[in-house]
């Protein structure tokens, strides 16, 4: 059955752009990761939407510049994100606790490097996002888990499990994933100050992914983990929001000088403090220009996003669907699914591409607690999202 779409007035979101052969992560690896290049791609994080048009006007006048020399950061770039930080979340950290990386996932292995020796414990709530894993692994510590708690179809964090954790491991750090990916949950301020003062108690300092931050939907609040102590990392991007993961660099929050001197140090070590000359005029064309964009785009997704749970309610028996507080992903629960027809993990996921023609995120990507789920990228335009959906109730 097709999914009812209401009359809607048109959008710029509604517009199907072909990304196949111009070396997309997405696109491009579709022989190799699911071996057929037809499926419709809906497993990693960016958007199949066009990049606002000033970020790319922005790009655009300094490439007729005939020299793309090494270049410093400008100066405003520093005062930009405060004040984005002060319009959409509420705070402003001071000039000095904002430090740019090339990316908050090596900024996230430079944090592992930075604040634990090999063969410390960090700590992890899966199911999470993966380089969650390898981030710890790849630099030698140990890698502890405190799954998260599935209630009432929303994700809870397992404080009294943790807390045997700390007693039992003493890891060094814990990785927070806020809001969270694959789940989409944003944690509540009591919540996580509940966290914070937990870990402090066992000298555990938190780090905290919060690049899915300005994918908020209405009615939500975001509190930023830093904002509670100076003793949070935390680490963001404008990649995800504005689609510019490929040139933008991140931003590390770090409010602790001794913190931010040891992160400092790691980043030097490691030569990752030069400026990004694209990259940098994106981040400052995105945060100085991008709110209507965003409330746009939000407003956008919310519609897809609330369509498609409908959809899923009524056309997707065994298939549970989580609600995104914030982001554009779904996770989909369907160990009802792959019990009924004997599915392992596998199997589950040659039946989405084999027999739907999509290209999903395995769960157990996720870590093993993701053991019968799937993760779904909903940020693409309404009419092959809507054709996704379709596909899925097909194979029921």
């Amino acid at each position: 059955m097709k999914p009812e779409c209401p009359p809607l007035p048109p959008s710029p979101f509604d517009r199907e752009i072909e990304r196949a052969a111009t070396d997309s992560l997405k696109y491009d690896l579709r022989p190799q990761l699911f071996g057929r290049a037809d499926v419709l791609p809906l497993w990693v994080a960016d958007m199949d939407f066009a990049t606002p048009d000033f970020i790319i006007q922005d790009l655009e006048q300094r490439l007729r510049h005939p020299i793309l020399g090494y270049s410093l950061r400008p100066q405003v770039m520093t005062e930009i994100l405060q004040a984005w930080l002060e319009r959409r979340q509420g705070w402003r950290p001071a000039a000095e606790h904002c430090l740019f990386s090339p990316g908050v996932v090596p900024s996230l292995a430079l944090a592992v490097r930075a604040f634990s020796r090999p063969g410390d414990g960090v700590l992890v709530q899966p199911p999470v996002y993966p380089p969650f894993f390898s981030c710890v692994q790849d630099n030698g510590r140990r890698l502890l888990r405190n799954p998260l708690i599935l209630k009432d179809n929303q994700f809870q964090m397992d404080l009294e499990g943790l807390e045997r954790l700390l007693q039992q491991e003493a890891p060094a750090l814990l990785l927070l994933c806020s809001p969270h990916n694959p789940g989409g949950r944003v944690w509540r301020r009591q919540e996580l100050s509940e966290l914070i003062a937990l870990c402090q108690r066992h000298g555990c300092l938190i780090v905290s992914d919060e690049i899915h931050a300005d994918l908020l939907y209405p009615g939500e609040c975001f509190t930023p983990a830093a904002a509670l102590s100076e003793r949070v990392v935390c680490l963001t991007s404008p990649g995800k929001a504005f689609n510019i993961a490929g040139i933008t660099p991140s931003v590390s929050l770090i409010a602790d000088a001794g913190l931010r001197q040891t992160f400092q140090q790691e980043q030097q070590a490691a030569h990752l403090t030069d400026a990004r000359l694209l990259g940098d005029i994106a981040l400052c064309a995105a945060y100085q220009e991008g709110d209507a964009w965003l409330d746009q785009l939000m407003a956008y997704l919310q519609h897809s996003r609330d369509q498609a749970l409908a959809y899923a309610r009524q056309h997707w028996p065994g298939i549970r669907v989580m609600s995104p507080q914030a982001s554009f992903l779904f996770w989909l629960d369907c160990r009802e699914l792959a019990a009924e027809r004997g599915l392992t993990d596998t199997a589950l996921n040659r039946l989405f591409i084999d027999q739907a023609g999509l290209g999903l995120s395995a769960g157990h990507s996720f870590g093993t607690e993701g053991s019968g789920f799937m993760r779904l990228n909903f940020g693409l335009p309404r009419k092959p999202l809507l054709a996704a959906l379709e596909r899925i109730a097909r194979l029921h």
